[in-house]
């Protein structure tokens, strides 16, 4: 899911705002804006906020919200 969805502009070539998605990792170290999870508490994680583009000035992926049951996935993880 991650690769198909984010590796594109947080992976091995590219990073934006520093962020690499690419391993759980560079997850916990972040980018620019800290890091990307926060384990144990999904409800305040920047990446989980947003990839439920509840973040306005920040949705991930910004073309189109993931499918409900990929959110939850992630989630759980």
């Amino acid at each position: 899911m991650l690769a198909r969805h984010c590796h594109r502009c947080h992976g091995a070539a590219e990073q934006n705002a520093g962020l690499r998605l690419d391993s759980r990792e560079a997850m916990l170290e972040g980018g620019k804006h800290g890091a990307a999870l926060e384990p144990g508490a999904s409800e305040t994680s920047r990446f989980i906020r947003r990839i439920r583009h509840e973040d306005s000035e920040m949705r991930m992926p910004p073309e189109s919200a993931l499918a409900p049951d990929e959110i939850e996935k992630l989630e759980r993880w």
